[in-house]
């Protein structure tokens, strides 16, 4: 696999080593990147309820 990238894109050992890891890296920690995404907006969305509810009830 490691030949393959080289050759595709040629680059050196290292540099095609440290591309790999890099792309491990990113598959390691999409689900929680994910999840932190997935938080961020539930708390965006209460946030704008209570904008709206504050708004509404004055």
């Amino acid at each position: 696999m490691m030949r393959i990238i080289r050759q595709l894109c040629g680059k050196g050992r290292r540099e095609a080593e440290a591309d790999e890891e890099l792309r491990r890296h990113k598959e390691a920690v999409a689900p929680e990147k994910r999840k932190i995404s997935e938080n961020v907006a539930t708390v965006e969305r209460l946030v704008r309820q209570l904008q709206k509810d504050t708004t509404a009830w004055h």
